[in-house]
This record gives structure tokens, sequence and C-alpha cells, in this order.
């Protein structure tokens, strides 16, 4: 299999199709300058334009006082983004969410604390029934 090549707009150096970064508008959906022109380019509009790129970085990346304080952000973000889609799919029947051992024990532990001293308190295996759980804790 031949390895395919283009030819770089700015250097001119033919290079294999790996050494461009992709392009979702262009017809072979590569750039037209290669990974190193480009990196080039961006270094050095940077430095042309430090005005512009300290206004964006002002209105847009630097909300928050720290980077730490941006991660955080970000990370709830995803949360929020993780649980919605992980609701809708079960909603849509798609995803069946699995019961976790822990939990299920979790219940059992603090149903058993409860009500130990009640002679009438449900037994284990009618909460392992309602909870779905397939754990083989034998709380006495």
């Amino acid at each position: 299999m031949e390895a395919q090549t283009k030819v770089c707009t700015k250097c001119g150096i033919s290079k294999s199709i790996n050494n461009y970064y992709t392009n979702k508008r262009a017809l072979d959906k590569k750039r037209t300058y290669c990974k190193l022109c480009f990196k080039e380019m961006c270094k050095s509009s940077k430095n042309k334009n430090p005005n512009i790129v300290k206004k964006y970085n002002a209105n847009h990346m630097y909300k928050y006082k720290t980077d730490i304080e941006y991660n955080n952000h970000i990370r709830e973000m995803n949360k929020k983004r993780y649980f919605k889609k992980r609701l809708s799919l079960i909603e849509a029947g798609l995803l069946i969410p699995k019961q976790r051992k822990n939990k299920c024990c979790d219940v059992l532990k603090e149903h058993h604390e409860k009500f130990k001293d009640d002679p009438e308190h449900l037994p284990t295996d009618f909460i392992k029934k309602i909870l779905g759980c397939s754990c083989e804790v034998k709380i006495e």
C-alpha cells in the first residue's frame, strides 16, 4: 500500500498525509499547511498580536481567578453532562443501571441496626428482593 503524500502550501515540501492536521471542510479532510508550518504560524500570530490574545484570554479562558477554579468548574459541567446523558439513556430504555453491591449491603446493615430489637422487622431476604440485590451478605 502506497503512503499518501501531500505538498505543504507554505514550505512546499511533499510530506506524508500523517504530517497534516485534519480539516472537516477540505476535500481530502486535511489542512493545506503541514503540522510544523501550522505550529509556526500559530506562534507567530500570537507574537504579532499580543493584545488580541490577552483580550481573548480575559473574555474566555480566564473567567476564574485560578486554574484550580477553572478545572473545578469544568469538572462540575462534565458531571452534569454525564448524569443528564445517563438519565436520558435510562429513560429511553437503552441503558439498564447496575445494582451496586455496596449500596445494597449498606441499606441492609442500616435496616438491621435500626430494627434489630423489633421482633416484627422485615427479613433480610425480603429487603434483598425489593432492592434487587444479589449479594450473599448474611446479617444476623
